[in-house]
């Protein structure tokens, strides 16, 4: 039984795997609660938007909790459709899309008015969060 065992040994392709997984995954919990420690400061930023309370600032974090297990779902299935490379690979680019749309929402906040587009931006971004993390 012994004899047709499959020795696996670690190779530099699996460590450095290991590491681009490591490496999305903290970018992506880092982005996901960026606003959330700094709540006071995000409301006085935001202050004649939807966003000027504090449990509205922490609902940015808590919207992608809400929304976990369905991308959880979505990103087995990536998992099992196109392998561990290439789910790695989307969710790098998902996590970098995220990123640029906040930055753009950010950067632009005045021109863009306090409600209506910046709201949706905001929850966009992080459902591009939401949907890279799981992955």
């Amino acid at each position: 039984m012994l004899e047709n065992a499959v020795v696996i040994g670690a190779d530099r392709r699996r460590w450095l795997m290991l590491f681009l997984f490591s490496l999305l995954e903290f970018a992506n919990a880092i982005l996901w609660v960026t606003f959330s420690p700094i709540s006071d400061v995000t409301q006085h930023y935001f202050a004649n938007s939807p966003y000027n309370t504090v449990s509205a600032v922490n609902m940015l974090a808590n919207i992608f909790l809400i929304l976990y297990l369905p991308g959880t779902i979505l990103g087995s299935i990536t998992l099992k459709k196109y392998g561990l490379k290439n789910a790695l690979i989307l969710g790098g680019v998902l996590t970098s899309i995220g990123s640029f749309i906040r930055y753009i929402a950010v950067i632009n906040h005045a021109a863009m008015g306090d409600e209506g587009i910046y709201s949706l931006i905001l929850f966009i971004r992080v459902l591009f969060y939401l949907l890279s993390y799981p992955i």
